[in-house]
């Protein structure tokens, strides 16, 4: 047996729940949140009794027997957990769009409240003013976090309607919140005050309702190496070389990659593959220590460099002109992409230069280009280059593409 690994996401400062006000994911959620956790005071309020604060006992008993009590208890948890985890997550602000998950504990937690606290203004008018309360504070949270997204027409017109909104309900409370209909369209009103910040962020570039769009930004997010571009028949040379090089029905781990896209094909083809750094490759799920423990304890064969997605730059090189005569040491025989291609010349070389790729001549002798082609950042990367052995040529790929861990048990 050996030790289990646990690599680690280390948190990132300033990253808490009330990120989720701020930008840039206030405009996935904000508008709407801060209605739905305000909602749960009234919710808690109005469905568990007084007689079960602080017992237990008599709290999960009215849990079970009180089905306004037990969706109240299931929304709101989920609704709460929710938050704090994506509030918390790196990658939440790395893909705000993950947010979608807390659609329904949201949406349906602002449902039972309205319904709740509507039910106690129909019996007592005082509760009317709560309502209110909350509203005029979403509103507000709602206009501050979108200050910089929409256009000041947005806001004024929320200002505007929502003051329209409250005086019909608050002459509506005056009267009698069970009979005065203005009361219905008083809430109608400040309901509907909450779309027109998401109605013109959906209009274009930041709610913006003349003038062209905004040029689209270039992403933060730039590759951890250099993109390549795609060639149908990559996939299948590196898989027929790694098939080649080591039993596929091993349950080591046989190559690793920085990004999970260049990872997948080879995971469709049956190829034990691991992504290192998530879905975009910059995750820092390791560590060099950690990736150096990682590959001894789960024998990892390769390591491949470089992206493999669509919008590649350059080529990743085509199969070799010419085999030399005898194949590098440690090899029995050639890959079978090589068994039918005509012995080289003295000198020349089987991988001419590729164009916007350079392919550099490779030492065959000891399976190495004289340098890598694709550079990164990555720490673990560099670590592959120095430590591990480059056999790209064999595999017709560019010099700095595939590396082979020398240290393989």
């Amino acid at each position: 047996t050996t030790n289990a690994i646990q690599p680690g996401t280390p948190p990132q400062s300033g990253q808490t729940v009330f990120g989720l006000f701020s930008s840039p994911l206030s405009n996935q959620l904000g508008w709407l949140l801060p209605i739905g956790l305000l909602l749960l005071i009234p919710i808690i309020m109005f469905s568990l009794p007084r007689s079960v604060y602080g017992k237990l006992n008599k709290l999960v008993k009215h849990l079970r027997h009180d089905e306004l009590a037990s969706q109240s208890f299931l929304w709101g948890g989920w609704l709460i957990i929710t938050l704090i985890i994506f509030g918390s997550a790196n990658a939440t602000h790395t893909h705000p769009y993950y947010l979608v998950a807390a659609s329904a504990p949201l949406s349906a937690v602002i449902g039972i409240g309205i319904s709740s606290l509507w039910k106690a203004v129909r019996i007592d008018s005082r509760s009317a003013w709560f309502l209110v309360a909350i509203l005029v504070t979403g509103l507000v949270i709602q206009i501050y976090g979108a200050r910089n997204s929409v256009s000041e027409i947005a806001i004024i017109g929320s200002l505007v309607l929502a003051s329209i909104g409250l005086l019909v309900f608050a002459n509506g409370i005056r009267q009698d919140v069970a009979k005065a209909p203005l009361t219905s369209y008083g809430l109608l009103i400040g309901i509907s005050v909450f779309l027109i910040v998401p109605f013109f962020t959906a209009l274009g570039s930041d709610g913006r309702l003349v003038g062209p769009p905004r040029p689209p930004q270039p992403s933060s997010l730039s590759p951890v190496n250099p993109p390549l571009a795609r060639d149908p028949g990559i996939e299948n040379r590196i898989i027929e070389y790694l098939k080649w090089e080591i039993d596929p029905s091993t349950n080591d781990i046989l190559l690793a990659t920085q990004r999970a896209r260049d990872a997948a094909p080879f995971i469709l083809a049956d190829v034990n593959t691991v992504a290192i750094g998530g879905f975009s490759g910059r995750d820092p799920i390791f560590d060099v220590d950690q990736f150096v423990e990682f590959a001894d304890v789960k024998n990892v064969g390769f390591f491949l460099i470089g992206n493999l997605g669509p919008d590649g730059l350059g080529s990743m090189g085509q199969p070799p002109t010419c085999k030399p005569a005898t194949p590098p040491p440690s090899m029995n025989s050639f890959p079978s992409n090589w068994l039918n291609l005509p012995e080289c010349q003295s000198g020349q070389n089987p991988f001419p230069d590729q164009g916007q790729v350079s392919q550099l001549p490779l030492n065959l002798a000891i399976g190495r280009g004289r340098g890598p082609v694709n550079t990164g950042p990555g720490e673990i990367s560099e670590t592959i280059r120095t430590t591990w052995v480059d056999v790209s040529g064999l595999a017709s790929l560019p010099a700095g593409t595939l590396y082979k861990n020398p240290n393989r048990h």
